[in-house]
């Protein structure tokens, strides 16, 4: 049974979307033309393939709208949003055209693409599509997201005022308005329930991922691979880009870490704490005057711990949702669009890292013999903590050999006793780490660091280069009052890296060259670009012109003139035969029905019959509620047709009904 939609029922979804999604001047616009059909008399005699055209433009607009907002918005499931907020007036043209069609419905294979390849039969099926973009119009205005307290009372009347027509038949209004009022309180106390579970659910997860997985390293522990054997492979790919008038080589460090264990670095003692924005997109961390370090980096799903010279004080032009800093000077952030394009501020002579603690001086019992033998060999005793850096590192710089290609000691792991004390030969981790607990075994508080080295300029890009084959580790020693880089790695490593850089690099970078330009476009639009995106129009709206020429061209209904003849007979005297004809074979109208509508839903089995006896129900229809319109043509097509199915049903062989019951004691 179809529901027939209440008065303005669209017009009232169309304001109630512009509402929720502040469109209320294009939502006024669409809801002015969708009632406009009751106020005037033109109309178009469209078929299937002229709703099948408009369908496939308004698909078309869709997906390019769809493929716009995801690539050209700043950030891209805001821009698909954005798109589900405007699907009213994507599939507007549809409804417009139903309500301008001389029949008022649309057709199946407008909808559906698989029913046009079912021939004619399937192209005469047909039905209303207001209730569909009612709903349509509901979830545009909740995908706009306007957690106001008017929008779910206007929600649930719109509601109620919609399935109004739909209750049970001989239904009081009062035991039908008590029913839906309970399923709206339960359906409100509900969606509160799961808003709630929801904002609690999240605080947990997100508090798991900062702590845990955040981002592309951990805050908290330095994966080293001191006693790996083999040669360590490192990437040629470009993590990020940094410019500005800094001198290269320049260190940049994502995380340090004071405890040493297993083989590992740890962060111990040192919470993360927020920083306070300044306006938009500006986070000072403390005092200092320094040049602003230009860096271009990717986020992963939104948050990272970033690389940053030594002594950052400020970040500008971080777009970000939220900051954080440690003791130890790590400093991560999160709610964060894919690619980050900032400048940051460095003052070596302004520590933001925490004094030394107890734990910069601990060294583990097991090292401790070799330690005192190395640091005998290397500096001798009573130096102060500048000399017993320098002489470290040159130290380091004179009897060790740096490799990334090592075997086994007697078959077994690798350890930082035999880097020490046996071939001595290492990555920049036994480097770092040895001279960390070298320095900690003279009384000089250190901490093991982590980072990249910056040094690779780019003609191409006017630009430093970052690559995962650049990142290193050093030592922060605690020198004359404040941390200082201490980088025992013997000098030539970044070339020795670079002998084993892959024949695909060129090609590599010219891709991520690329890509990275493509998201600088999508980052350099403003935050309004999330939203509706126009430029899609330049694409759609002359084809839309063309579609609608197409459609409505010849196709016009033109209403009789005043005074003009009538049709010479009604429209029941024309059609009568056929009702005499179908009562001979049982099928007699019920009072309850329409002519049009028993007719349409007759169980021919012939698709040809049911066809041509839909097109007496429409053309019948026409005759009797438009007659102005109905031209000597007109009843000449429908005198035809009826002729012609009177034909067919006196020699139709209905076949008898099947019984519905069974006797009492027959079948099995």
């Amino acid at each position: 049974m179809r529901v027939t939609p209440p008065l303005f029922l669209i017009g009232l979804g169309l304001v109630f979307w512009g509402w929720a999604s502040s469109l209320v001047l294009p939502a006024l616009a669409l809801a002015i033309a969708i009632e406009s059909p009751r106020a005037m008399r033109a109309r178009w005699n469209f078929d299937a393939k002229d709703f099948e055209r408009v369908a496939d433009l308004c698909s078309v607009a869709f997906l390019l709208l769809m493929f716009w907002q995801w690539f050209g918005s700043r950030n891209g499931p805001a821009g698909l949003l954005a798109v589900l907020t405007w699907l009213p007036f994507i599939f507007f043209p549809v409804l417009l055209m139903q309500r301008f069609d001389l029949h008022g419905e649309t057709p199946l294979s407008a909808l559906f693409w698989s029913m046009r390849r079912r021939g004619p039969a399937s192209e005469a099926r047909a039905l209303p599509i207001d209730y569909g973009y009612f709903c349509i119009c509901l979830v545009s205005a909740a995908c706009a997201n306007q957690r106001t307290q008017w929008f779910f009372p206007l929600l649930a009347l719109l509601g109620g005022y919609a399935l109004h027509p739909a209750r049970a038949a001989g239904r009081r209004l009062g035991v039908w308005g008590a029913a839906m009022g309970a399923a709206l309180v339960m359906g409100y106390a509900l969606q509160l329930g799961i808003v709630r579970a929801q904002e609690q659910v999240e605080s947990l997860v997100l508090e798991y991922l900062r702590e845990r997985v955040f981002g592309r390293a951990d805050p908290f522990r330095a994966y080293t691979a001191i006693g790996d054997v083999g040669r360590l492979k490192l990437s040629d790919r470009i993590v990020f880009r940094v410019a500005g008038t800094m001198a290269a080589p320049l260190k940049l460090r994502d995380g340090t870490f004071n405890v040493f264990a297993h083989d590992s670095w740890f962060a111990q003692g040192s919470s993360f704490r927020t920083v306070a924005p300044e306006g938009l997109s500006s986070w000072v961390i403390g005092a200092g005057r320094g040049e602003p370090v230009h860096i271009s980096s990717w986020l992963d799903r939104g948050r990272a711990v970033l690389a940053l010279p030594s002594g950052t004080y400020r970040l500008d032009g971080l777009n970000v949702g939220r900051v954080e800093i440690n003791g130890l000077g790590a400093v991560r952030v999160s709610d964060g669009p894919e690619l980050v394009m900032f400048s940051a501020r460095a003052d070596d002579s302004h520590d933001q890292d925490a004094a030394p603690e107890q734990s910069d001086l601990a060294l583990p019992k097991r090292l401790e013999p070799v330690l005192a033998q190395v640091l005998a060999e290397a500096v001798g005793g009573g130096a102060d903590p500048a000399t017993t850096a320098r002489s470290l590192v040159h130290f380091f710089q004179r009897n060790f050999t740096y490799t990334t290609n090592l075997g086994a000691v007697d078959g077994g792991r690798r350890t930082l006793e035999h880097f020490l004390i046996g071939d001595r030969r290492g990555h920049c981790e036994y480097f770092a780490s040895a001279a960390t607990l070298l320095l900690r075994a003279a009384g000089v508080p250190a901490r093991y660091a982590t980072g990249y080295v910056v040094q690779e300029w780019s003609p191409i890009e006017q630009q430093y280069l970052v690559r995962a084959r650049h990142a290193h580790a050093w030592t922060l020693a605690w020198i004359e009052g404040r941390w200082r880089a201490v980088d025992a790695t013997p000098s030539g490593w970044l070339a020795l890296e670079s002998e084993h850089e892959s024949a695909w690099r060129p090609a590599a970078d010219l891709v991520s060259w690329l890509g990275f330009r493509f998201a600088r476009w999508r980052a350099s639009t403003d935050e309004s670009d999330d939203g509706m995106s126009p430029l899609w129009l330049l694409v759609i709206v002359p084809l839309a012109g063309w579609v609608a020429w197409r459609v409505t061209h010849r196709k016009r209904v033109r209403p009789a003139a005043a005074g003009a003849a009538q049709p010479a007979m009604p429209a029941t005297t024309i059609i009568d035969p056929l009702l005499r004809s179908l009562a001979r074979h049982g099928l007699v109208r019920s009072p309850a029905q329409t002519v049009r509508s028993w007719l349409a839903a007759l169980p021919f089995p012939d698709p040809a019959m049911r066809l041509l006896a839909r097109r007496v129900a429409i053309s019948y229809g026409r005759m009797r509620f438009d007659p102005a319109g109905f031209t000597a043509n007109d009843l000449a097509t429908i005198q035809a047709d009826v002729a012609s199915l009177t034909q067919i049903v006196a020699a139709w062989t209905r076949p008898a009904p099947a019984p519905t019951t069974a006797r009492r004691g027959e079948g099995g």
